[in-house]
């Protein structure tokens, strides 16, 4: 069984016991996100991809979509997946439990950056039954990632960009309470980042003084709760 071939991975490394296994269904985002009781963007989904050589694999939050626009302009190539006979034949887990674990390791593996909002996330460990929580950094490491990378996009989340004073930034407006929460908490996986959290906005800015000139220039800072 393909959950065999997980739980044999994190045995060899020490963690077999943090696998997880249900009683219930995990084939889906929303499955896996009621199967462990949290919010589905946190459910790390493995996405399969042809490749002219063979495959590749993608790990995305679970409200990430693909963007093909990037996809290309990373790859250079158009985004197309496996079929489920594909899946089973190359990658060896089927779907619904696909997973970057005990797999071949010439198969490259990617980490999305719409992870990078969460502290711990949830892969499937090869079944579509079978969850283990990982940090960024064992993500990272035990699925033997070659990068982070930007190809998908959110559509809960609206980017703004605003200028004042020379500087050039962003603001993050979230249309799900849910998703800011989950930001507020997040620092980013490769610079450090200071989620400032004011009714549904968040602004992300490299220090506090940065952020002040922002209120200012919207004449919120009354309303910031740090």
């Amino acid at each position: 069984m393909s959950i065999e071939k997980g739980r044999t991975y994190f045995r060899e490394l020490g963690i077999e016991d943090r696998v997880i296994e249900f009683d219930v269904s995990s084939a889906t985002v929303d499955l896996a996100a009621k199967a462990l009781g949290v919010d589905g963007s946190r459910i790390a989904k493995t996405l399969s991809f042809k490749t002219p050589e063979t495959c590749l694999l993608i790990l995305a939050a679970g409200d990430a979509r693909i963007d093909n626009h990037k996809y290309k302009e990373y790859f250079h190539t158009k985004a197309k997946m496996l079929t489920a006979d594909e899946v089973l034949e190359k990658i060896g887990h089927p779907v619904g439990g696909v997973c970057p674990f005990g797999i071949d390791a010439s198969i490259p593996v990617y980490l999305d950056i719409s992870l990078q909002r969460f502290q711990t996330v949830f892969p499937a460990v090869g079944s579509a039954n079978s969850a283990i929580e990982l940090n960024l950094d064992e993500l990272y490491r035990y699925s033997n990632a070659r990068s982070w990378i930007d190809v998908c996009s959110i559509p809960e989340l609206i980017r703004i960009h605003k200028k004042a004073s020379g500087y050039s930034g962003s603001f993050f407006v979230f249309l799900s309470a849910d998703h800011a929460a989950e930001a507020f908490l997040a620092l980013s996986y490769k610079d450090p980042i200071r989620y400032i959290l004011f009714g549904k906005h968040i602004v992300d800015v490299h220090d506090l003084f940065v952020f002040y000139r922002y209120a200012a220039l919207l004449h919120i800072s009354s309303r910031i709760r740090l």
